[in-house]
């Protein structure tokens, strides 16, 4: 291949390329130049002319790598989150059949809906027993009560209202009780653990006290443990 020489017109360095060479850069100044063949008559001869690449090619070429690079890097990202995306999705489905083993695993989420859920159930159920209990106050929520099974668990949400029994106002704690509550509902039952002693002068509507409450439901479960929030009834907790 022939070696042509030529010199660079922005330092006067010798530049040689060989023919057929599209472009040259000097090694001094580092300039580019694109290189012009032009033929000066019929016997094949070719004249060389060094054009520099201009500064709005060299955007263009700036341009065209940086919108690789960022294609690539959005391309990169859009896995990363779709990956994500699958990940937490199946993270949740694993979350919506694994059982809550403890009240620290109930997240803020859930424990509003059952609180709602059972203010619910309980003020339908202060409705039906109007005819017998006049209601004085709005329930106040005094927290759970947290039972663990070998495959399972139960939360009694548990509450407090005046009601006045036989003309006398008197504090009634009640609750509601769920099943087997997982670390996601989508769906949640709540059923009110309802006063059966018919000695009571609270039959059918709660317990005179929280030990009353407590015990009633250490006596129908067949628990490993039990824990509770803050201020419940635990002295005879196993």
């Amino acid at each position: 291949m022939k070696i042509i020489e030529k010199t660079c017109p922005n330092c006067g360095a010798s530049i040689e390329f060989n023919k057929g060479d599209d472009k040259v850069k000097c090694e001094y100044c580092k300039k580019t130049y694109v290189i012009e063949e032009e033929k000066k008559d019929d016997k094949d001869l070719y004249e060389y002319n060094l054009k520099a690449v201009s500064s709005v090619s060299k955007v263009i070429i700036i341009i065209s790598i940086v919108s690789f690079v960022i294609i690539g890097v959005t391309g990169i990202i859009g896995l990363l989150t779709i990956g994500g995306l699958a990940k937490g999705q199946l993270q949740e489905m694993s979350d919506a059949n694994t059982n809550l083993k403890s009240l620290d695993d109930l997240d803020e989420k859930t424990k509003t809906e059952i609180n709602n859920k059972s203010r619910e159930i309980l003020d339908n159920d202060a409705q039906v027993s109007s005819f017998m209990y006049e209601k004085k106050e709005q329930y106040k929520n005094l927290g759970m009560y947290f039972l663990e099974y070998d495959d399972g668990n139960t939360i009694y949400d548990v509450y407090k209202a005046k009601f006045v029994v036989r003309g006398e106002e008197k504090d009634i704690y009640v609750a509601v009780r769920y099943e087997n509550v997982k670390v996601k509902n989508n769906s949640l039952f709540g059923i009110q653990e309802h006063n059966t002693d018919t000695s009571s002068d609270t039959f059918m509507l709660g317990f005179p006290t929280n030990e009353a409450l407590y015990k009633t439901i250490t006596l129908k479960t067949n628990y490993n443990k039990i824990t509770a929030t803050k201020g419940l009834y635990l002295e005879k907790a196993k």
